[in-house]
């Protein structure tokens, strides 16, 4: 969760996803983005994305697998 108040601005943002592990160095993650901004004027905003990311891993020590 993100938030920022600059000059009268408000920015809020939060992310729900899931993260799985296929191996020892690859992860797949998936998520909704909410964003809300309210800005001077009474000009809002709203903003709602998907998120998709793929992470390799030069440690294959760095997941739950463990060691070979």
């Amino acid at each position: 969760m993100k938030h920022s108040e600059i000059s009268d601005i408000e920015f809020w943002r939060g992310r729900l996803g899931i993260q799985v592990s296929y191996s020892k160095r690859l992860n797949q993650g998936r998520g909704v983005i909410f964003e809300f901004h309210t800005l001077k004027d009474g000009a809002d905003g709203v903003f709602i994305g998907l998120s998709y990311g793929i992470t390799i891993f030069s440690n294959k020590n760095y997941t739950a697998y463990g060691k070979d």
